[in-house]
């Protein structure tokens, strides 16, 4: 009789601890589902952002092309009788800026190069699993998903990082366009005077 009741007691324990580990399983399964969610949400967003920052771009440098074209093609005839540095500020700024926007712009390119974002292979999981219990498979699952995230989070970083420098050049370039503009205007102001 007290062996019967030692041996229900351990049934009884391993029932519990079964279902403890079921339960632990299960958390980390979820956990693991609302990772994926989320890093496939982020490279969603980020290739979005890389995106609207090429539109961006490839709408400035036209028009920064067009603009060097002009100011220098109207500053040509006129910077062999000037001695001042705003006609040499204006250029080297919209050289500057010209620089930082294909800079940017081709940073932007290479980030639509394919990335082996890794997704989770369904049927290579079920052919896998389908015969062994719940709580293997909600651990191999929960690994294999894990796994994923952990590699699809690296590429949303190398993508973040390359995104943040496109980013910084666009700024540096509009900085570069409003010093060129600055000593637009100085050299506009100062051509009238010193042109006979």
């Amino acid at each position: 009789m007290e062996r019967k009741r030692r041996n229900l007691k351990l049934i009884h324990e391993n029932e519990s601890e079964s279902n403890e580990e079921l339960v632990k399983a299960d958390f980390f399964y979820k956990m693991a589902l609302e990772s994926y969610s989320l890093i496939s949400k982020v490279n969603e967003s980020l290739d979005t952002k890389i995106h609207n920052m090429l539109r961006i771009v490839s709408a400035i440098i036209p028009l920064t092309f067009g603009l060097a074209y002009f100011i220098i093609n109207s500053l040509s005839l006129k910077i062999e009788i000037l001695s001042f540095s705003a006609p040499l500020i204006l250029i080297v700024s919209l050289a500057s800026s010209l620089c930082l926007f294909v800079a940017s712009l081709v940073i932007g390119v290479i980030l639509y190069f394919p990335k082996k974002f890794e997704f989770i292979d369904a049927e290579k999981l079920i052919n896998e699993y389908h015969d062994k219990s719940r709580l293997l498979i909600l651990q191999r699952v929960s690994a294999t998903i894990a796994f994923t995230v952990t590699t699809n989070n690296a590429v949303c970083d190398s993508k973040a990082n390359a995104l943040k420098w496109t980013q910084i050049f666009v700024v540096l370039g509009v900085i570069a366009l409003v010093a060129a503009f600055i000593a637009l205007i100085f050299t506009i102001q100062i051509i009238p005077k010193v042109t006979p």
